[in-house]
This record gives C-alpha cells, structure tokens and sequence, in this order.
C-alpha cells in the first residue's frame, strides 16, 4: 500500500512541476482562459482547438499576428455559433506573453478530428460555429 502512494504521490509531483514550468499554462491559469474557452469541448467560447485549427486553415500567413490581435484588443462575432459571447481585451500582456498564447493556441490544431475529409466536423454543427 505505501508502495502505491509514493508511487502516486510522486507522479503528482512530477505532473505539477512540468505544468508549473509551462509559460503558456502559466498565463492560461493566471489570466483564466479556461473559464469561458475549453480545448476541444464547448463552452461560452470557441474551443482552443477550433480557433487553431480555423485560423491555420484561413488566415495561414497571419495567424499567430491574428490572434495575438484578438487577444489584446479582445474579439466579437468572429464565430457566428458564439455571436452573444465578447472575449475581453487583455492589452496588459507583454509582446511576448501574447506571443506565447498565441502560439500555444494555434499548436492546439493538432487536437481536431481530421478523417476522411472531414476536419473539425465533430465540433461544426449546423449552425457552423466558424
């Protein structure tokens, strides 16, 4: 049994220690991005992973320039599904923390269910949300 709980207690503390390092995670937990966005599932706004995958797909040479955009100055009506919903600005991040967050959203492309053609097609509903 103590065998069982040190094991446990130290993946704990190993799990922590490199999500504690993370900048990205870091700036996630600290400015609450999770309280309104989710990184597949939906919330009151886009999911993560929609966003990456969108912006990679339509606004390929100024992707990260976009996003970085919409996270200091805040965004409206981007995604008609959350039309009601207004992402507040965030102009108190650095170049480089904005820098940060956007490039860990886009790396989130990579959680979208790409098959047979259909990308992104678990989260479109027919409504479209992009």
């Amino acid at each position: 049994m103590k065998k069982v709980i040190v094991t446990f207690g130290l993946t704990a503390m190993i799990a922590t220690s490199v999500f504690a390092g993370d900048p990205a995670q870091t700036l996630i937990e600290k400015n609450k991005c999770m309280s309104c966005h989710n990184i597949m599932g939906m919330k009151d706004a886009p999911p993560f992973a929609g966003i990456a995958w969108r912006n990679s797909r339509i606004n390929t040479n100024t992707a990260k320039a976009t996003l970085k955009n919409s996270i200091k100055n805040g965004s409206h009506g981007k995604y008609p599904m959350f039309s009601d919903t207004r992402m507040p600005s965030f102009s108190h991040l650095s170049d480089k923390e904005l820098d940060t967050l956007a490039t860990w959203v886009l790396s989130q492309a990579q959680n979208m269910k790409c098959g047979q053609g259909k990308c992104g097609s678990s989260m479109n509903n027919k409504k479209g949300w992009w």
